[in-house]
């Protein structure tokens, strides 16, 4: 087993998922992701190669995907793929939230078990320290989060007191669904990391807060998950996870170092180019190019003018192979090949000076 996560197997999910395969600089559902003859979707969730579903389908066993009915998990893990982007080498899981709730008295909810939260990957996948965040939500609540990273322990946390809020968890985002109003707090998380644990505690045991606030949550949440805002924070004792990105990569080796073997090299085609990640490497299409880079011969030219009517303005669109050309309209000429500028009128101008004229001209 690669990849393993700690959760109960059981758990439902409350979020909304959506399936997409970024590449090669254009979204696009026409082009084939996956291998020839293998399943291109589990469910909504698109699968491209070099992830698959069945035998000869994907790159490596570590990219293999578990379809039952319309849940894709990686490999035979508990890890819930909702997401696939080959342009940033992600993959995006739902990840457990961690609570402390108390009763009225003080004493803990023993239907919260904190002990079976936590994530562990191995190589090629990585916690994403760019993509992710920690939040803690509760008014006497302390959230801290434990990572490793070849073999070495990382700790973070955040601190979330307040001494009322009659406004409930909507006071917990500004307007803007920031996390920065009462109630909540964020911070960062340690990048590449292979695992991690969360913790969420309470200072008093809610005593002070549990009329408006009985719980602390705490979690890893997907920085830019544009449908999490004050609705959801009401909503977060009825939901159980919540978005988390995770980063991976073909091989741990460079570029330089994998087009060395072409036989393993996983960029394919004349159209592919490859880029270096931290701990390995991933291949994207060229600009003006789309299609799957893994896959021989799948980047494609983008046809810019015809996805785009309002280029070339007082001029024509011409597509050529990755890229496009503006042929200006009479009176116009080119500032650079998809620039057309009105072409400058010149007016001559006499000027005699004792018994010698000059002739200049002024450019209107």
């Amino acid at each position: 087993m690669l990849l393993a996560v700690l959760v109960p197997a059981a758990t439902s999910v409350v979020a909304t998922t959506r399936a997409s395969a970024r590449h090669g600089g254009a979204d696009d559902g026409k082009a084939a992701m996956a291998k020839p003859n293998c399943t291109a979707k589990c469910g909504n969730i698109e699968i491209p190669y070099p992830f698959g579903i069945g035998h000869g389908c994907y790159f490596g066993p570590q990219f293999e995907i578990t379809c039952n009915g319309s849940n894709p998990q990686l490999m035979e893990s508990r890890v819930y793929v909702t997401d696939i982007s080959l342009e940033d080498g992600e993959l995006q899981t739902m990840q457990l939230i961690q609570r402390d709730c108390y009763d009225s008295q003080g004493k803990p909810n023993d239907t919260e078990d904190q002990s079976k939260g936590g994530l562990s990957v191995t190589p090629p996948y990585t916690i994403s320290g760019a993509k992710n965040i920690l939040v803690a939500v509760g008014c006497d609540t302390n959230a801290q989060l434990v990572g490793s990273r070849d073999n070495q322990t990382y700790t973070t946390g955040c601190i979330s007191k307040c001494d009322n809020n009659p406004g409930g968890y909507a006071d917990s985002v500004d307007k803007n669904d920031t996390f920065s109003g009462m109630g909540c707090c964020r911070t960062k998380i340690h990048p590449l990391m292979n695992s991690l644990t969360l913790k969420v505690a309470s200072y008093k045991n809610h005593t002070e807060v549990h009329d408006f606030k009985p719980c602390g949550y705490a979690f890893v949440l997907k920085m830019d998950y544009s449908t999490f805002n004050k609705t959801s924070f009401q909503d977060l004792h009825e939901t159980h996870r919540l978005p988390l990105v995770l980063d991976w990569q073909i091989r741990e080796e460079s570029c330089a170092f994998a087009r060395q073997n072409n036989k393993t090299y996983a960029c394919k085609g004349n159209n592919s180019i490859c880029k270096d990640k931290p701990s390995g490497y991933i291949c994207l299409c060229k600009p003006g190019f789309q299609g799957n880079p893994y896959l021989p011969d799948s980047c494609k030219d983008i046809d810019e003018c015809a996805l785009n009517s309002t280029l070339c303005n007082h001029g024509k669109c011409k597509n050529k192979e990755g890229n496009y050309t503006c042929v200006c309209d009479s009176g116009y000429k080119n500032l650079d090949d998809i620039t057309c500028i009105k072409v400058s009128s010149a007016k001559p101008l006499k000027i005699s000076l004792g018994t010698y004229e000059l002739e200049l001209a002024i450019y209107i």
